[in-house]
């Protein structure tokens, strides 16, 4: 049986109803703020890089659509692994030599680490502050995103919320993403970890990005640059370190950038 005129006119009057409201609550959010992403791929023990960065690169594309994708790292990779990144705005940049590991005597030993671990773990603060001014997108956050980890289902939902409540305060320096919750899947403890990894996957304040470049500069040596952001002088107040909950990050694979650490 055909609906009545009268149940066709209430049902288009229900349906413009619900559009000017979607559309008075569209009016009312501003613009999420910008996103980047820094995606290191470093050379890893027995060539896992390519692998690590293709399974990385596919669930970045399925989760987010940042302004920029920049891929940091020791030669460009393969074409499979940056095809998994077409449709985004990627490009890639040259891992760089830098100048003060030249002097390793001069490095500060902290936390009984050897020298060899101090130069992998200070190489890395700087590859950050490198990367973080090679980016073409002025005011984004930016999202280290470690190529040893996958963006679940669900992720870029629960990161655009949460920026629509957060991203414009100036509270907090990065918000945490993974580290606090350990990796359920035993085949991945081979580190010595047992399953707990992936802390240096964070989002970064665009506010106060200028200003952490230089902390991190002149303090590259201090400690590893998941540590580094809790060591930042406040002004007056200390920082809001928020965390993203539920996890939806997973830290994966067993070849670390530190052939030691297999």
């Amino acid at each position: 049986m055909r609906p009545s005129a009268t149940a066709v006119c209430e049902r288009h009057r229900l349906l413009r109803e619900r559009v000017q409201d979607a559309l008075v609550v569209s009016k009312t959010l501003e613009p999420l703020p910008s996103l980047a992403v820094i995606l290191p791929a470093l050379r890893r023990a027995h060539g896992a890089e390519e692998a690590y960065l293709q399974r990385s690169a596919w669930a970045l594309r399925r989760e987010l659509r940042p302004a920029e994708v920049l891929v940091f790292g020791d030669a460009r990779p393969a074409g499979l692994a940056m095809r998994e990144l077409e449709g985004l705005p990627v490009r890639f940049k040259q891992r760089p030599e830098h100048k003060e590991l030249q002097r390793p005597e001069s490095l500060r030993r902290a936390f009984g680490d050897p020298l060899e671990k101090v130069l992998w773990r200070s190489r890395l603060v700087l590859d950050f502050v490198s990367a973080v001014k090679e980016l073409d997108a002025p005011g984004a956050h930016v999202l280290w995103l470690e190529d040893d980890v996958e963006l679940l289902p669900g992720f870029g939902t629960l990161l655009e919320g949460w920026l629509q409540e957060h991203g414009r305060k100036k509270d907090w320096l990065c918000l945490q993403l993974l580290g606090f919750q350990r990796d359920t899947d035993p085949k991945t403890w081979t580190w010595g970890t047992r399953g707990w990894g992936g802390g240096g996957s964070l989002l970064y304040n665009a506010a106060w990005l200028p200003r952490y470049r230089e902390f991190l500069a002149a303090s590259f040596d201090k400690a590893p640059l998941d540590w580094l952001h809790k060591m930042m002088p406040t002004e007056g107040k200390e920082w809001w370190q928020p965390k993203l909950q539920p996890v939806l990050l997973k830290h994966f694979g067993e070849h670390s950038s530190h052939e030691d650490f297999l």
